[in-house]
C-alpha cells in the first residue's frame, strides 16, 4: 500500500513540477515586470515611498494571517489524506473567522497610528498608506484559497491568482495606463491603488477555484474543530511567518531610518532582481510542501529524506546559472531597463543572490519543520537571525547603504539557515542540505 501511495505521490510531484516550474518562471517574469515599471514609472524616490509603505503594511498585516496559510494547507492535505471531511470543513471556517477578526484589527492599528504620527508625513504618504492597508485584507484572502487550493492537491493551480493573476494584473495596469495616457502623472498611492485592483481581481480568481475544487463531501459533513490545537500550531506558525516577514522587510525598515526614499527605491529594485536565484527553491517548496506532509502522516522516513535530498540538489544546481548571470551581465541590464540612476545597486543586487544561492544550498529545511511539526525549532533559528539582522543592518548601513543592508541580509541568511538544518538533523535525522544522504528518520523505520 505503502509503495502505491509513494508512487502516486512521485507522479503528482513530476507533474505538479513542471506545472509549479512554470507558475514560478512566470511569477519571477511579471513580478519583475511589474517591479521595474513601477520603479521606472515612478522613479526611485516615489518608489521609495511605495516600497516602505508596503513593507510596513506588510509588519501589520502578520496579526491578520497569524500562521494560517501554512496551517490550512497542513491541515487540508492531513484531513484529505485520512478524509476527515469534519475536520477539514472545520479548518476552513475557523481559519475564515480567526483571519476576520484579525484583518479588522490590524487596519484599525493602522488608522489609529495615523492619528498619532499623520503629521510627520505627506499627504501622499498617508493616502498611499490607505489604500495600503485596503490591501491587506485581499491578500490574507487570497493566501487562504491558495493554502486551501494547494492542501487539496492542486498544486498548480492554486498557485495561479496570487502568483501569476495579481503581478500580472499589476503590470498590466501600469503599462495600458503608460501607454494610452502619456501624461498620466503616476505616484506612490496610486500604484497602491493599482495593486489593490489587481489583489481584488486574484481573491476573485481563487475564490472561484477553490469552490470549483472543494470535494463535494463537504456540502454534508459536519464540522470539527480542534480550537486547542489549531491555536497551539498557529501561534507558533504565526510567530515564524511574522519573524520571517520581519527578517525579509528589516533592510528595508532600517534603510528608512538612516538613508533616503530614492536608496529605498533602488534596494527594492535590487531585492526583485535577485530573487531569480530563489525561484527554483520557491516552486520546489510549493510542489512538495503536500507531499512532506503526507509522507510524515505515514512515516515515510527514507521517502522523506530522498524527497529533500533530490530537491536541494536541483534548486541548488538551478540557482546557480542565475546567479553568475547576475554577476556577469547584472549591471549592464540595470542600466538598459532601469536607467543609470539604479546602476548604483549592482553590488547590492550581487550579494542578495548569494544569500538566495545559500539557501538553495540547505534545500527543504523550513518547509519540512513546518510540516512535521517543528515550529519552536523555526522559531528559535528565525529569531536569532533577526536579532542578526537587525545589528549588522545597524552597523552596516550607516557605513555601507544599501551594500550594508544587502550584506546583513546574507550573513543573518547564513546564520538562520545553519540553526535549522543542525535542528532538523537531530531532531528529525533528516540532512536537508545538497549533502544529505538517504536513511531512516529517528522516529520512524
Amino acid at each position: 500500500m505503502r509503495h502505491l501511495l509513494n508512487d502516486r505521490l512521485t507522479a503528482l510531484l513530476v507533474r505538479g513540477g513542471i506545472g509549479s516550474l512554470a507558475v514560478n518562471s512566470g511569477n519571477i517574469f511579471l513580478s519583475m515586470a511589474a517591479a521595474f515599471l513601477l520603479a521606472r514609472l515612478l522613479g526611485p524616490e516615489d518608489y521609495g515611498v511605495y516600497a516602505y509603505v508596503f513593507a510596513v503594511v506588510g509588519i501589520l498585516a502578520l496579526p491578520a494571517q497569524f500562521g494560517l496559510p501554512v496551517l490550512v494547507l497542513r491541515e487540508t492535505a492531513a484531513a484529505l489524506a485520512t478524509r476527515d471531511w469534519p475536520i477539514l470543513k472545520g479548518i476552513w471556517l475557523w481559519a475564515i473567522a480567526v483571519a476576520t477578526a484579525m484583518c479588522a484589527l490590524s487596519i484599525a492599528a493602522g488608522f489609529t497610528a495615523t492619528l498619532f504620527a499623520g503629521s510627520h508625513f505627506s499627504v501622499a504618504e498617508i493616502s498611499t498608506f490607505y489604500w495600503g492597508l485596503a490591501l491587506i485584507p485581499l491578500l490574507v484572502f487570497v493566501r487562504l484559497c491558495t493554502a486551501a487550493v494547494r492542501g487539496l492537491q492542486y498544486r498548480v493551480t492554486g498557485q495561479v491568482p496570487d502568483a501569476i493573476l495579481r503581478p500580472g494584473t499589476l503590470a498590466l495596469i501600469l503599462l495600458t495606463t503608460a501607454l494610452v495616457y502619456p501624461g498620466y502623472q503616476f505616484s506612490s498611492n496610486g500604484a497602491m491603488r493599482f495593486h489593490c485592483i489587481a489583489a481584488s481581481a486574484a481573491l476573485l480568481a481563487s475564490a472561484i477555484i477553490f469552490w470549483a475544487v472543494k470535494p463535494d463531501e463537504i456540502k454534508t459533513s459536519t464540522v470539527e474543530q480542534k480550537h486547542r490545537n489549531w491555536i497551539s500550531s498557529a501561534l507558533p506558525l504565526g510567530l515564524v511567518a511574522g519573524l520571517q516577514l520581519i527578517n525579509y522587510q528589516i533592510d528595508i525598515l532600517m534603510l528608512g531610518l538612516f538613508m533616503s526614499a530614492d536608496d529605498i527605491g533602488i534596494y527594492r529594485v535590487m531585492i526583485q532582481a535577485a530573487r531569480i536565484v530563489y525561484f527554483c527553491l520557491h516552486t520546489i517548496n510549493v510542489i512538495a510542501i503536500p507531499t512532506i506532509a503526507q509522507l510524515h502522516a505515514i512515516q515515510d522516513w527514507v521517502g522523506l529524506q530522498r524527497l529533500v535530498t533530490l530537491a536541494a540538489r536541483i534548486a541548488f544546481g538551478c540557482a546557480l546559472f542565475p546567479a553568475i548571470l547576475l554577476y556577469a551581465f547584472g549591471q549592464y541590464g540595470i542600466f538598459v531597463l532601469l536607467g543609470a540612476e539604479y546602476e548604483s545597486g549592482t553590488t547590492a543586487m550581487i550579494i542578495l543572490a548569494v544569500a538566495h544561492l545559500l539557501t538553495a544550498l540547505t534545500g527543504l529545511v523550513m518547509p519540512l519543520l513546518s510540516m512535521i511539526g517543528l515550529e519552536r525549532l523555526i522559531l528559535g533559528g528565525v529569531s536569532f537571525g533577526i536579532v542578526v539582522n537587525v545589528l549588522c543592518n545597524a552597523i552596516l548601513v550607516p557605513i555601507l547603504g544599501i551594500n550594508g543592508a544587502a550584506w546583513a541580509t546574507l550573513i543573518s541568511t547564513v546564520c538562520w539557515n545553519i540553526i535549522l538544518c543542525w535542528g532538523a538533523l537531530q531532531h528529525s535525522g533528516i540532512h536537508t542540505t545538497i549533502f544529505g544522504k538517504v536513511r531512516i528518520g529517528k522516529y520512524g523505520h
